[in-house]
């Protein structure tokens, strides 16, 4: 334990050197914290230092990541449940049955693969919430069905 202990030492003293470290930016001034009422006051310090550092904690890069995934999934069932909705409409006018079994199997397919998606995601959202603070909030799992029958209703009623 001394061996670390020494070489901690050391390592601090290299930093400080003769105690005069004016050379470094902000020194003897104080820290300029956000007011950001999601941050614990007990963490501010720590997150300041981090944020001036380009360095985050691996939850909040997670967090990110799902909220793209998240936006990404949303997007991609509006623009599928548009194309279907087109589809179906243009082959019951003009096409025949065997068309419409087509686009409605197509569509089956893509649903399910929807579905394995959001079930990932959603997989990914529970270690999510174990990961974080106690004192942040925990992000929703998705709904699949409700996405897909949102995605649906909206892009019918155009």
């Amino acid at each position: 334990m001394k061996h670390w202990e020494s070489l901690v030492d050391r390592k601090v003293k290299e930093v400080i050197g003769d105690g005069n470290i004016s050379h470094i930016p902000g020194a003897g001034k104080p820290l300029e914290l956000d007011d950001d009422p999601n941050t614990p006051d007990h963490l501010r310090v720590t997150y300041k230092i981090m944020l001036d550092n380009n360095a985050i904690p691996e939850w909040m890069e997670k967090s990110k990541y799902l909220e793209h995934l998240e936006d990404k999934l949303r997007k991609q069932i509006s623009i599928r449940a548009d194309r279907f909705l087109r589809e179906i409409k243009k082959v019951r006018r003009y096409g025949s049955l065997i068309e419409e079994d087509k686009i409605e199997a197509d569509w089956e397919s893509y649903i399910d693969d929807f579905n394995n998606r959001v079930e990932k995601y959603n997989k990914e959202v529970i270690i999510y919430n174990l990961s974080v603070p106690k004192s942040i909030p925990h992000k929703r799992p998705l709904d699949s069905k409700a996405l897909i029958q949102t995605a649906l209703n909206q892009k019918g009623d155009d």
